[in-house]
């Protein structure tokens, strides 16, 4: 079973040769929106946990951004390939990229827009570089 962590909010870290390290603490960013994180700014192949109000969904990050692997919810009982938009809160401005708590997840499959509840938490499974779900 993957080990995970509660998402924190840390300042990026980064080596000394100016790459991000591959620490949890690098991704997690506090925007003035809220706790989150830039999907591109996670390697290829890093897993995260989303729940949000009313769902959990496992996502897999692929190359190139922005599209992921999401599985759960009401509409992804198996793994699909998405294109994620960002988030957006309430008919707020979408913030492209960003998956935020608080704010929805926008995604763009091949049946369509769709929305999310609220996101509640993030998490990544520390093991994910270790390959797909």
């Amino acid at each position: 079973m993957a080990r995970s962590v509660q998402v924190l909010t840390t300042p990026a870290l980064t080596a000394a040769d100016g790459q991000p390290t591959p620490d949890i603490r690098s991704f997690v960013l506090t925007t003035t929106d809220g706790e989150g994180v830039r999907l591109d700014s996670l390697r290829p192949m890093s897993r995260l946990i989303v729940r949000t109000a009313h769902s959990s969904y496992r996502l897999l990050v692929l190359s190139p951004h922005p599209c992921i692997s999401i599985q759960g919810g009401t509409y992804f009982h198996e793994p699909a390939e998405v294109f994620f938009r960002g988030a957006i809160l309430g008919g707020s401005a979408l913030r492209s990229g960003w998956l935020l708590v608080g704010y929805r997840m926008a995604l763009w499959s091949s049946n369509g827009h769709l929305v999310t509840s609220p996101v509640r938490s993030i998490e990544m499974e520390l093991d994910s570089m270790h390959g797909p779900f």
